[in-house]
């Protein structure tokens, strides 16, 4: 007989009649041959497809000079504060992008230097309320600011905008700014074109 792929007959317990005992007798398991025609395996072995991905960067594509409304030295001088919004009419805003593919999460800091004139003068008791409103459409990925948003002090500490965990935060991300200035009384405030720094900083957590 010719051996190729095989298989098992079912094994059924019947009774054997006419003997007495009901004892059940089993069926032989019997090889069948491959219907005729039919393409006989000779041998057989495995492969791999294999595909690598590459990781992308986890960086900030671009982020916002921000450009607040003048105020007067006359208000600096006899309130206790004096509060100016954004001017212009372009809407600044941060773009990120995390596209790792390391499954680890990401948080976006700000600092905020001191406001200062060519000559080193400075605006003192300044602060910046900023808010981060996420335009990213769709994408629920993408993590939203905590209500209120965060204040940075002039010449302060780092403070954390965005922060997101393993589970969310992959893609591209768009946040439009918006931001208030508040000014301390400056006892004797001094006119010009003062300027400061803001450090965003976007840090790999896990």
């Amino acid at each position: 007989m010719k051996k190729g792929l095989f298989t098992s007959a079912l094994v059924l317990p019947l009774v054997a009649m006419g003997l007495g005992t009901g004892a059940p007798v089993l069926a032989d398991t019997v090889d069948v041959e491959p219907a005729k025609g039919q393409a006989q395996v000779a041998d057989q072995k495995t492969s791999k497809a294999t595909v690598t991905v590459k990781p992308g960067k986890l960086q900030l594509i671009s982020v916002p000079n921000l450009k607040f409304n003048s105020v007067t030295v006359k208000n600096l001088a006899t309130q206790q504060n004096t509060k100016t919004s954004l001017s212009g009419r372009d809407a600044p805003k941060v773009e990120l992008e995390d596209f790792r593919g390391d499954k680890q999460g990401w948080e976006l800091r700000a600092q905020l230097g001191d406001l200062k004139l060519k000559d080193n003068t400075k605006l003192s008791n300044t602060k910046i309320h900023m808010h981060l409103d996420n335009q990213s459409g769709k994408d629920l990925n993408m993590p939203n600011m905590l209500k209120g948003g965060v204040v940075l002090d002039a010449g302060g500490y780092a403070e954390s905008l965005l922060k997101t965990n393993k589970t969310n935060g992959f893609g591209a991300a768009k946040y439009l700014v918006d931001a208030e200035m508040n000014i301390g009384k400056q006892e004797k405030a001094t006119a010009g074109d003062y300027s400061g720094t803001i450090t965003w900083s976007l840090f790999a957590t896990r």
